[in-house]
């Protein structure tokens, strides 16, 4: 088994404090990105916006950066 993959079932099914941390920050992150786009499907289309959109989908896309 590889270090990356030993380091994400740590993160992901162990019971250690660095493990709740992690999944509590998954948790903040999701209701953070789900709130983002409530909140600006109802403004007006900004440059701002969409870079905002675009960084939200390369993070979501690439979570191990």
């Amino acid at each position: 088994m590889t270090t990356f993959t030993a380091t994400l079932r740590e993160l992901y099914e162990e019971d250690t404090g660095r493990a709740h941390r992690f999944r509590y920050a998954l948790l903040v992150f999701d209701v953070a990105t789900i709130a983002f786009v409530v909140v600006t499907s109802f403004l007006p289309l900004n440059p701002w916006i969409v870079a905002c959109d675009v960084v939200v989908g390369l993070v979501r896309l690439c979570p191990a950066m």
